[in-house]
């Protein structure tokens, strides 16, 4: 069993007929340099530096699955938004079965994607993202067979707009 986070697979050569969408994450570990300013427009337009070697990962989930969702509740200084990044992906293979148990043990920054092609900036150092996933084998043929994962974090600010 490896211990390297790898990208989820999208699982080729396996019948997927509702297609995949996906996303991109990297590991706190992973990152050399974050941006700092953010503008007026609530964009961060300078890139992330990765570390030589190391590049995004990707994360293969079943199209119109995955949503995030920012809730603001009250802080004791400030509002405090509750981020949640959910999809699911289909089927149980070994490879990403292995991914999604060392997954928990890392942080998380997501570059999220909307339909429209704006991307957001899901985490910081300071507020990164947790993982987990759970298996629902399907109750019978038909019905969904798979991993429905979720990213979350709680942030004392919305997530910005990225476009480096």
């Amino acid at each position: 069993m490896s211990e390297q986070l790898e990208s989820i697979s999208p699982n080729c050569n396996q019948p997927n007929i509702a297609g995949i969408t996906v996303l991109t994450y990297l590991p706190l570990q992973w990152i050399l340099t974050f941006p700092e300013f953010i503008n007026s427009n609530n964009t961060i337009t300078n890139a992330i530096t990765i570390i030589p070697g190391k590049n995004f990962l990707t994360l293969a989930a079943v199209v119109e699955t995955t949503n995030f969702k920012e809730r603001q509740r009250s802080g004791p200084q400030r509002p405090l938004y509750n981020q949640t990044l959910i999809g699911d992906v289909a089927k149980d293979i070994p490879v990403n079965s292995n991914q999604f148990n060392i997954m928990p043990d890392y942080r998380f920054i997501i570059v999220y994607t909307y339909p429209d092609g704006q991307q957001k900036l899901l985490g910081s150092p300071e507020y990164p993202f947790k993982f987990e996933a759970n298996l629902d084998s399907g109750r019978k043929p038909g019905t969904f067979s798979g991993h429905k994962f979720k990213f979350v974090s709680q942030n004392p600010f919305k997530a910005p707009f990225y476009a480096p």
